[in-house]
């Protein structure tokens, strides 16, 4: 059996997550964690790296 004090979803990659009471599983895993990313105007992915303030913005 399998505890869990704490479930954390991070719907867009890079920003803040949030928290929740349960969440189910699909093929990719925890439902809307990870689904979308922020892109700048050449499509090229933002990361915490280029924009550490990325992680105060809430998803």
């Amino acid at each position: 059996m399998i505890l869990l004090d704490s479930i954390h979803l991070y719907p867009c990659k890079g920003l803040a997550g949030i928290s929740v009471k349960e969440t189910n599983i699909d093929d990719f895993g925890p439902e809307y964690d990870r689904r979308w990313m922020l892109v700048d105007e050449n499509n090229e992915f933002l990361t915490q790296r280029q924009l550490p303030k990325m992680v105060l913005h809430p998803s």
